[in-house]
C-alpha cells in the first residue's frame, strides 16, 4: 500500500488539489484577518469560530471544504486505475501481483491519501485561528453567556458539546468532514469500475452527482413528511456544522457511500477488466 500512496503523492493532481486546499486556507484566514481589522476585543470571535470549517465570515473560501470537496478529492487520485488501464500497465502489474490484493490496495491508498489532505488543511486553519484569535471569544452575538448556556437545542447537531465544550465540537466535525473526503475519493474510485462508459470527467463526478441527488430526495423526504423526527434526518447536511438534522445520518451516508464504492471495486475485482 505504501507504494500507491507514493504513487498517488508524485501526481501532478494530487499536488493541484492539495495546492487549491491550502491555500484555502491561508485564503480564509486573511480574509478574517482583514474581516478584524482595528476591531475592539469585544467584537473579535472566538478560534473555534474562526477556521475555514465553520466559514463565519461567509467568504468564497469556505466552497472547497462544501460543495466543491466532493469533486477536489476526487480529483486526487480517483481516476488512477482508468488511467493505469489507458496506458495498458495493468496486464503488467497483474501478473506481478493478485486483481483483488491490488485494487483493494489502491482503493485504500486513495482513501488514505483524501482523508489526511483535508485532515491536514483543516488542522492548519485550526493552528491559523488559534494563533490569531483568542481561544474564549469576546464576541457574543448579542447573547449573554449564560443565556448562551441555556439555549441548547437538541435539533441541532451536537449543539451541547458545541456550546459546553466547543473544541471538542471542532475537531470532531474536522475528522468527519475528512472522513467523507476520504469515502468520497474512495465511491468515485470504485465507480471507475463501473464500465467502459465511464470516463474520466464521470468519475471525477460521481461524488457531486451523489450529493445533488440525495440534497434532492431529501428536499422531497421533507416536503411529504410532516413528522418532526423523520423530519430531522431529512434535514441533515452532511457539509456543514452544527445544523439543524441528526447525527446519525452522518453514520447512514458514509456507509451507504462506502457501500457503493464497494460494489464497483467488486464488480472491477470479480467480472473481468471492464475499464
Amino acid at each position: 500500500m505504501l507504494r500507491e500512496i507514493k504513487k498517488i503523492i508524485v501526481r501532478k493532481e494530487f499536488v493541484f488539489v492539495f495546492l487549491v486546499l491550502f491555500f484555502s486556507v491561508i485564503g480564509e484566514f486573511l480574509y478574517g484577518c482583514h474581516m478584524f481589522e482595528d476591531t475592539k476585543l469585544s467584537g473579535v470571535i472566538s478560534a473555534y469560530d474562526g477556521t475555514i470549517l465553520s466559514n463565519n465570515f461567509n467568504s468564497p473560501f469556505g466552497v472547497c471544504y462544501g460543495l466543491l470537496m466532493p469533486i477536489c478529492v476526487s480529483i486526487i487520485a480517483s481516476t488512477l486505475a482508468y488511467e493505469e488501464k489507458k496506458q495498458g500497465i495493468t496486464a503488467c502489474i497483474y501478473t506481478r501481483e493478485s486483481k483483488k490484493t491490488y485494487i483493494l490496495k489502491q482503493a485504500a491508498a486513495v482513501y488514505i491519501a483524501a482523508f489526511f489532505i483535508v485532515l491536514f488543511c483543516l488542522l492548519i486553519s485550526f493552528i491559523l485561528s488559534a494563533v490569531t484569535f483568542p481561544l474564549q471569544g469576546y464576541n457574543t452575538m448579542f447573547q449573554a453567556d449564560y443565556a448562551r448556556l441555556l439555549n441548547i437545542d437538541n435539533e441541532y447537531m451536537l449543539d451541547s458539546i458545541y456550546r459546553l465544550h466547543p473544541y471538542i465540537n471542532l475537531f470532531i466535525f474536522i475528522f468527519l468532514r475528512a472522513l467523507f473526503a476520504g469515502a468520497f475519493a474512495f465511491m468515485a474510485y470504485g465507480c471507475s469500475f463501473i464500465g467502459k462508459w465511464m470516463k474520466k470527467i464521470t468519475i471525477i463526478l460521481v461524488p457531486f452527482v451523489f450529493i445533488v441527488c440525495m440534497q434532492l430526495l431529501f428536499q422531497i423526504g421533507k416536503t411529504m413528511i410532516s413528522q418532526q423526527t423523520v423530519k430531522l434526518f431529512f434535514s441533515t447536511n452532511i457539509l456543514a456544522m452544527n445544523q439543524y438534522g441528526k447525527l446519525e445520518m452522518f453514520a447512514i451516508i458514509w456507509l451507504t457511500i462506502m457501500l457503493l464504492g464497494s460494489l464497483g471495486l467488486k464488480k472491477g475485482m470479480y467480472k473481468g477488466d471492464i475499464l
